[in-house]
């Protein structure tokens, strides 16, 4: 008996937060306005045809610009795990630009950090890299999310047991 009253509450306890844990950082909301068939190559080769669609993407910060009223952060693209967490930028295929209204603090989103960002292709933005000319998708970002450096967000659980002694 006690063993069913166990399975019966705990099972829905560690699968709620299972469930939990595996949550994308992007809402659903957000996510079904998402175009998820348009890549960041498809953006870059394909050019104006996408304006005006929400896209999905994500890397690392490289530097952070403030302006008057907007933040424009320059983005080494990665490829997003299925937790939408960039991958890697050995896999990089290009740069973006996010432009955020207001101010965003740099110390907050540094170079270095990691981010995903859902937002609205709005242009294109061609600028001097060393001796190449780049073009540059940039978002108005409807979501994102700062990862938090050295924490992996994933789903935690853990088993253990201890011994208590105590003494007289």
């Amino acid at each position: 008996m006690r063993s069913r009253y166990l399975k019966t509450l705990l099972f829905p306890l560690i699968y709620a937060a299972f469930i939990n844990g595996c949550a994308p950082v992007i809402s659903e909301k957000t996510l079904t306005s998402v175009d998820r068939a348009i890549g960041f190559e498809d953006l870059v080769k394909e050019g104006g045809k996408h304006t005006g669609k929400t896209v999905l993407l994500g890397g690392r910060i490289l530097r952070v610009e403030n302006l008057e009223d907007i933040t424009v952060i320059e983005v080494l693209e990665e490829i997003l795990s299925s937790r939408l967490k960039p991958s890697g930028p050995e896999a990089s295929r290009g740069r973006f630009l996010a432009e955020f209204s207001g101010f965003k603090d740099p110390a907050v989103f540094y170079p270095g950090a990691l981010i995903t960002v859902a937002g609205v292709l709005k242009r294109f933005e061609k600028r001097i890299l060393g001796k190449a000319e780049l073009t540059y998708p940039v978002l108005s970002p409807v979501e994102h999310h700062l990862w938090s450096e050295g924490y992996d967000e994933g789903p935690r659980i853990g088993f253990g047991f201890g011994i208590s002694i105590t003494g007289d």
